[in-house]
């Protein structure tokens, strides 16, 4: 593995959340940090020690409090080597997304099966570098 995997899951739908922790975690990546709206997120990016920050969020679009993308505005200012990959049933956001620095869009629902392979991709096999993820 190229890395060592952490992760952050940013979902504001309770279970929705819980599953994509699950399949991290069962895909061997450390979860991190997890967060259930948009300003909870950002103070993880704000307090947390650079060594304890995730190199990969999975990050809702439409979160309450601060939407995904001010938080994905936050995320690449501050800690621009960090993945984001949005996660959104929303497909009209992807090209504005994509300008403001995410490292993919992946349109809900998503498979587990897909979530882990492309996981696994990032990780183990360093792919995407510098590719823009459609799923």
């Amino acid at each position: 593995m190229g890395r060592e995997p952490r992760a952050m899951v940013v979902e504001d739908e309770v279970s929705l959340n819980e599953i994509h922790c699950r399949i991290l975690t069962n895909s061997g990546i450390n979860v991190v940090a997890k967060a259930y709206d948009g300003a909870e997120a950002i103070t993880v990016f704000n307090e947390n020690d650079p060594e304890k920050l995730p190199n990969l969020v999975l990050l809702d679009l439409m979160l309450p409090k601060v939407d995904g993308l001010e938080v994905l505005k936050v995320i690449k200012k501050t800690h621009p080597d960090i993945m984001v990959l949005m996660v959104s049933a929303l497909s009209d956001k992807r090209d504005e997304a994509k300008e403001l620095g995410a490292d993919g869009y992946i349109l809900k629902p998503v498979t587990i099966a897909s979530l882990v392979k492309l996981i696994k991709e990032i990780f183990e096999e360093d792919m995407y570098k510098g590719e823009f993820i459609d799923l």
